[in-house]
C-alpha cells in the first residue's frame, strides 16, 4: 500500500464512533472519561459528521483506545486483570525457578557433575 496514512479504516467512522458513544452513555462508561478525553472524542465525531478523515496516526490510535475503552464489557474487564495477574504469577514462578535452577547447578559442579 503507498499511502497507509489515506487508507480508510473501518473502526474511526462516524456511524462506528456514534455507535459507540450512544452504548458508552447508556452503560455509564461516559461519565468515568477524563474531560480531556471526552472534549477530544466530541471534536472528532463533529469533525467525521462533517466529512473529514482522521489521517493523524498518534490522534487515530488515541481515539481507538478510547473507544476499546468505552465499549469494553465487566467480564473484558475480569478476563483482562486476570491475564495480568496470572502473567504475574508465571515470572514469579520463572525467577523462583530460575534460581532453584543456578542453585542446584552449582551443587552439581560441585560434585563434579554438569547438568
Amino acid at each position: 500500500m503507498l499511502f497507509p496514512l489515506l487508507a480508510h479504516d473501518p473502526l474511526l467512522t462516524y456511524d462506528r464512533l456514534l455507535q459507540c458513544y450512544r452504548k458508552s452513555v447508556r452503560t455509564g462508561r461516559w461519565r468515568r472519561l477524563h474531560h480531556l478525553d471526552k472534549a477530544l472524542f466530541r471534536a472528532s465525531l463533529d469533525y467525521l459528521k462533517r466529512g473529514g478523515r482522521i489521517l493523524n496516526e498518534s490522534l487515530r490510535e488515541k481515539l481507538e483506545r478510547l473507544v476499546e475503552h468505552l465499549t469494553e464489557t465487566r467480564g473484558q474487564r475480569i478476563v483482562k486483570r486476570g491475564l495480568v495477574k496470572a502473567a504475574a504469577l508465571l515470572s514469579g514462578i520463572k525467577n523462583s525457578l530460575s534460581g532453584w535452577m543456578s542453585q542446584l547447578q552449582g551443587y552439581a559442579r560441585v560434585a563434579g557433575t554438569e547438568l
